[in-house]
């Protein structure tokens, strides 16, 4: 399994700039931390660079809603999307 070149810092709304592409004017951008060979942070604050989600997502080889869910962290994703009625609406009388 080959070893990832980023690592995923978090998710920022204070720069609006694409550091991959230069797009300017975007909602968030995620912060990447590169990673040495054995798959190691490797380097410091200063280091961090920061992507739109779909240049993010491209990076890591991942979708862009992967890439917005693992930075927003554990419990901070957005509601659950509701696939079928609960059951009890579904098996009301018609």
């Amino acid at each position: 399994m080959p070893i990832p070149k980023w690592k995923i810092k978090g998710i920022v709304d204070d720069i609006t700039e694409c550091g991959c592409c230069g797009r300017r004017g975007l909602k968030r951008t995620v912060a990447l931390m590169p990673l040495d060979a054995d798959g190691n942070e490797d380097g410091t604050a200063e280091d961090v660079v920061y992507y739109g989600t779909s240049c993010a997502a491209t990076a890591l080889s991942w979708t862009q809603g992967k890439v917005t869910d693992t930075a927003r962290g554990p419990g901070r994703a957005g509601p659950a999307r509701r696939l079928r009625p609960p059951d009890d609406q579904h098996l009301r009388p018609g």
